[in-house]
């Protein structure tokens, strides 16, 4: 697998430097862009200048418009700062490739009651198939993209061997996430509580089956 190295505005010299020596070998270069990449009098400019400083051909660069995390936002919010990252896309049909990605997955487990679940909606998701329903009116329709089953920032100074650990299932429905908690594994093993869990999920309407 060749990965590609990623950079961005906000990164430092040193960081676009070591990106850009990757690239040159034959690996394209992604630029991934955030909301903070934008707050400037001209952000589209910037962009632009800064991907002609990597010294990079556009049909080489993956451009990602990161929304970061939207959890607990309005869909509506979220699409506005979608706009506002397609918007400030310089040049949209030079790049190898545009990709919108964001998460609306909660920051922990703590949100999960014991024993229970709760139903969270997929608002990158959900902005994203509004987008590509409205795609004739874009400068450039953008893949999708997420963080999987994964707020975009990790928690700091986690450590299993100290702190309570539940097993958990996070499930990817149509419209919502679904994730369903037991309990600490110093009361219950992890081995005894999944398969529990896993057949609460199977009885739940949001369960899509086995051949999905």
């Amino acid at each position: 697998v060749a990965f590609v190295p990623v950079t961005g505005p906000g990164r430092s010299a040193a960081e676009t430097a070591a990106a850009v020596a990757h690239a040159v070998r034959g690996r394209g270069l992604c630029v991934r862009v955030t909301a903070s990449d934008l707050v400037t009098l001209n952000p589209s400019a910037t962009l632009a200048n800064f991907i002609t400083g990597t010294g990079v051909p556009p049909d080489s660069v993956d451009i990602v418009l990161d929304t970061g995390a939207t959890y607990g936002m309005q869909m509506a919010v979220v699409r506005s700062h979608s706009l506002d990252l397609l918007r400030h896309l310089p040049a949209p049909a030079a790049w190898r490739s545009v990709v919108l990605i964001g998460s609306a997955f909660p920051p922990t487990m703590a949100a999960v009651p014991t024993h229970g679940h709760i139903l969270v909606p997929r608002t990158e998701w959900a902005v994203w198939k509004l987008l590509h329903s409205r795609r004739a009116t874009l400068p450039r329709m953008p893949n999708f993209g997420d963080y999987g089953i994964q707020h975009p920032n990790l928690p700091e100074g986690f450590d299993p061997r100290f702190m309570q650990v539940a097993p958990s299932i996070r499930y990817a429905g149509p419209d919502e996430w679904i994730i369903l908690k037991g309990q600490s594994t110093k009361v219950s093993g992890a081995a005894v509580q999944y398969p529990l869990l896993a057949t609460k999920l199977m009885g739940m309407p949001e369960y899509c089956g086995s051949g999905h």
